[in-house]
């Protein structure tokens, strides 16, 4: 039996809860003391593999979805430097004028505290963004629009359906979702908003903070471009460790590595 799986991206949402994971157990004649190591309600078969003693384990070096940059961020991030990017270059599709890999716009946080975990600014950004991308310079690739929080993907949507025409949309195969709806999906274009500042609610930077994978789902789902629209100057106050290394890695020069 081989099983696949990446414990550097959000876990498997249980979809069973304790209870009827006991009575499964009961009803296969299975004894339920010390169940939790095999429990579906708590942990995935990945995890249940990976935890075994002696299994040969293969790391799957090759990543083929995204741009150069964007896969030396995630590997020297989140994967210790294992990872390689293998994707042919004429598969990605940036914007015209738009390098493939990481880019920033800083778009400063209201001087006031955030309402339900809504960013305004960043919702006006990236909705005038994406007009003049779409409907301007015509640009055609996938595109896909995330946030970590749901009533900033609502507000996001909301702001763009309203003005973008949908055949446009439609041909883009536009969506807007958070982190966690967009895992195992990919579109040329990720436009990211973190949705935080230094008026925002100490339960979304601790969101953030506690699980750094959510950062790591959001940036590999781009093809092309991860283009992040946020407050750089509170990005690089270091208050969200995460989020200050990807505004360096997107703002600042790199050198290149030798041969």
């Amino acid at each position: 039996a081989v099983v696949v799986g990446d414990d550097r991206q959000l876990s498997a949402i249980p979809q069973i809860g304790i209870a009827q994971d006991r009575n499964l157990m009961n009803a296969q004649g299975l004894g339920t003391q010390g169940m939790g190591r095999f429990a579906q309600s708590r942990r995935s078969l990945f995890d249940f593999a990976n935890d075994l003693p002696g299994v040969s384990r293969i790391l799957l070096r090759d990543q083929y979805r995204s741009a150069p940059d964007i896969v030396d961020y995630i590997s020297d991030q989140f994967d210790g430097g294992k990872l390689r990017p293998a994707g042919p270059p004429d598969r990605f599709i940036p914007p015209e004028g738009a390098k493939p890999g990481l880019s920033w716009n800083d778009v400063p946080a209201p001087p006031f505290p955030q309402r339900a975990n809504v960013n305004p600014a960043e919702v006006d950004a990236i909705q005038r963004h994406l007009s003049n991308l779409l409907e301007v310079q015509g640009y055609r690739g996938s595109v896909g629009v995330i946030s970590p929080f749901r009533p900033q993907v609502a507000e996001l949507s909301g702001a763009i359906t309203n003005v973008i025409p949908s055949t446009i949309l439609d041909e883009v195969d536009f969506r807007a979702g958070t982190v966690d709806s967009f895992q195992g999906q990919e579109r040329d274009l990720i436009l990211f908003s973190p949705c935080v500042g230094p008026f925002a609610a100490p339960s979304a930077v601790q969101f953030l903070q506690k699980d750094w994978r959510r950062l790591n789902v959001a940036i590999s789902r781009a093809r092309a471009v991860a283009h992040v629209f946020g407050d750089l100057s509170y990005a690089r106050s270091g208050k969200i460790t995460i989020l200050q290394r990807l505004a360096a890695r997107a703002t600042e020069p790199r050198s290149k590595a030798s041969d």
